[in-house]
């Protein structure tokens, strides 16, 4: 038999929110997603404490059923545990100290399963400072259960329960059901655990011969939350609400007020996405990584190693107006005196290199004197303006690595605030008019700091069509940061205020279009928000950290191997003329449905790649207001970057993801054309 089988199985088993994956960590020593937003933990957690023993975190559920994601994975979890019954396995059900009566909802349903089970009561240290006290005693001993109050994130009680754990002090299943479920369960096949007896009487499984009786949820479940009640009856014991307690209540209700909280929630919108990874990160940080560390150090060295070994031409200015220029068609390996003279005018740090006549793709004016062939064409495409070795590795590094981090780093404070969930319900309205529900705003917030992160967040949807008609309104109508800090600039420096106004009212009413299209369009209907509000708290810098770090390193293991093809793809279309005549095809739809110059089609391709290389080609172009305005429209509405295509492509198929880049095509040149014709009849 396998070894694996035999090992001793530990399921942490809770509902959502209630601090399971910071448990597992606690228990584990493991980073793993410890968040305060509902559906975080979709895949099971596992990790071996020892040689006999692993300890598996289950997604979080309110009742044992199949239903959702979620719940099928949980229930596939205790099923096999219920049939198991070997090697002293057991659940650890995790509940929150300060939502103590609605979670033994689920314990309950554990124990009329007939599952070995201990009880964890997490959250301690926030229930003492709302001045309340659980009788852990009476808690026991109604329940019969062994019970471990700790706080996961401050440490408190998780030595004793470690020390349980690997004393191996057997677990069993105790007798706390009613007499008159014991005998409904009774009348089932003896031959069948109880686990699945329950679960027929449920309605949850239907796999048996004889089934000659209705399920008997509803009733169940009523009768099992009456049971609750009473065990909860007198457990709690409550001090004089302190004055701490009463402003977190007010500040609760004015931050998921409809007007207030709305405002609120628009000011830390706008100061975190604009200011913070807009203007700080997007502008400075990256700004001084890209033009002081990697087109300083990293590019000039990696296009000087090509150099080398394979042909280039160099250019160099050997004082303030004299440009030196030299051919090398077989690399600067064989020529150690040019290289030695090169090297000792410091030539590494500032020159310019052209690797093929390809690299001249975006100046069409200048010519060189090398020839296209083979070697050439590798010295673009490892080194060249969109090579592997310069642009792949700056835009990983340079750019993206810090925009998602600081972005996970503020996404961080909101989930440990708790403010995520308010921030929910807040949108829950809205967004059921476009297919959704209030958990729709993360990915759609997400999405302005990347939308290739926000893409993969979908998964938090309860459902696949959710998820598809988020992914629409990501690749068709959700600018990333890089994009939007670029064309912020640019509104504000040609468009004016107006022009910043008439951009983002145009982006708000083909966001709500398209999923408004897409709800009436897609079978099925929203699913309900039904979420609990955790306390407000003062996030842990750790804890913070620790995510910022971990989901960086998530996405750039996502992103890279994606962006990586993607670059080679353009490189070699660059090198065999395909990318040139792609421009030359773009050109008369720019210039007859936009009104843009010729030029602007060259910002359309490169927005292909990366969006914001699209939006950065508009800055060296002389255009008017109309044009700016239209063309900082539709580029932001025009197709998502090859990395945003490529994990679509991963999370759906390829089909979805083709779909959704053609439709945004379409509707980037029609939104532009029009607009650009009403302004101009407008006289704008």
């Amino acid at each position: 038999m396998n070894k694996v089988n035999d090992k001793q199985k530990i399921l942490l088993v809770g509902n959502p929110n209630i601090g399971k994956s910071a448990l597992f960590q606690a228990l584990s020593g493991q980073f793993v997603e410890i968040s305060n937003y509902p559906g975080t933990t979709v895949e099971i957690l596992k990790t071996s404490l020892n040689e006999k023993t692993d300890l598996i975190d289950t997604p979080g559920i309110y009742s044992i059923s199949a239903e959702n994601d979620e719940e099928k994975i949980a229930f596939k979890s205790l099923e096999e545990l219920a049939e198991s019954g070997k090697n002293n396995s057991f659940i650890i059900n995790v509940v929150n100290a300060c939502s103590l009566q609605k979670d033994l909802f689920l314990t309950l349903h554990l124990i009329d399963c007939k599952l070995p089970l201990i009880l964890v009561i997490n959250q301690i240290d926030q229930l003492e400072k709302q001045k309340q006290k659980i009788n852990y005693e009476k808690l026991a001993k109604k329940l019969n259960l062994k019970i471990f109050p700790v706080s996961a994130l401050t440490g408190e009680g998780i030595q004793d329960l470690k020390d349980f754990i690997v004393s191996e002090t057997e677990v069993k299943a105790n007798s706390f059901q009613s007499f008159e479920l014991m005998a409904e369960l009774g009348k089932l096949n003896a031959e069948i655990n109880t686990f699945e007896k329950l679960m027929l009487l449920e309605g949850q499984i239907t796999n048996t011969e004889k089934l000659n009786f209705k399920p008997k949820k509803s009733q169940i479940y009523a009768k099992r939350r009456e049971r609750v009640d009473r065990v909860f009856n007198d457990l709690l014991e409550r001090e004089v609400s302190s004055q701490h307690n009463k402003f977190t209540k007010q500040l609760d209700q004015i931050l998921i007020h409809p007007l207030y909280g709305t405002l609120i929630g628009l000011g830390l919108a706008f100061f975190f996405l604009y200011q913070v990874l807009g203007v700080w990160v997007a502008g400075d940080l990256v700004g001084f990584l890209e033009n002081k560390v990697f087109d300083k150090y990293w590019n000039s060295g990696a296009k000087w190693t090509v150099a080398h070994v394979l042909p280039s031409e160099i250019i160099w200015l050997e004082d303030k107006t004299k440009q030196a220029r030299f051919i090398s068609q077989k690399g600067l390996i064989f020529n150690s005196k040019l290289r030695e003279k090169l090297f000792n005018l410091k030539v590494l740090s500032h020159a310019e290199y052209i690797f093929s006549p390809a690299d001249l793709i975006d100046k069409p004016n200048e010519k060189t004197n090398l020839k296209q062939n083979f070697w050439s064409s590798i010295g673009t495409i490892l080194a060249g303006k969109y090579g592997l070795l310069t642009l792949t590795v700056t835009y990983l590094l340079g750019v993206l690595l810090p925009l998602i981090w600081f972005f996970y780093l503020s996404w961080a404070l909101f989930e440990d605030s708790g403010y995520l969930p308010r921030m929910a319900v807040l949108a829950d309205g809205f967004l059921r008019i476009i297919g959704l529900n209030g958990r729709g705003i993360i990915p759609l917030v997400l999405g302005l700091g990347c939308v290739t992160m926000a893409v993969v967040t979908t998964r938090l949807m309860s459902n696949k069509r959710e998820q598809l008609i988020l992914m629409i309104l990501l690749g068709i109508a959700v600018p990333c940061s890089a994009q939007l800090g670029i064309i912020q600039g640019l509104l504000a420096k040609t468009g004016g205020l107006m022009g910043w106004l008439i951009w983002l009212a145009v982006l708000l009413m083909v966001l709500f279009l398209c999923g408004f299209l897409a709800n009436k369009l897609l079978p099925g209907k929203p699913t309900p928000l039904l979420l609990e509000l955790p306390p407000l708290r003062f996030p842990q810098w750790k804890n913070v950290l620790n995510k910022a770090n971990q989901k960086s390193w998530f996405f750039l293991k996502e992103s890279s191997m994606p962006f990586v093809i993607a670059s080679l793809v353009i490189t070699i279309f660059q090198v065999t003329g395909i990318l040139s005549l792609i421009i030359e095809w773009l050109k008369p739809a720019v210039s007859g449905i936009l009104h843009l110059p010729k030029e602007v089609a060259l910002s359309f391709l490169l927005g292909m790649v990366r969006r914001d290389f699209g939006a950065f080609g508009l800055l060296d172009l002389n255009l008017n207001q109309i044009q700016v305005i239209t063309a900082s429209v539709t580029l932001t509405l025009f197709v998502p970057c090859i990395a945003t295509l490529g994990v679509m492509i991963k999370e759906r198929n390829w089909q979805t993801a083709l779909g959704i880049w053609l439709t945004s095509w379409v509707f980037g040149f029609t939104i532009g054309g029009l607009l650009t014709r009403v302004l101009e009849g407008l006289g704008y």
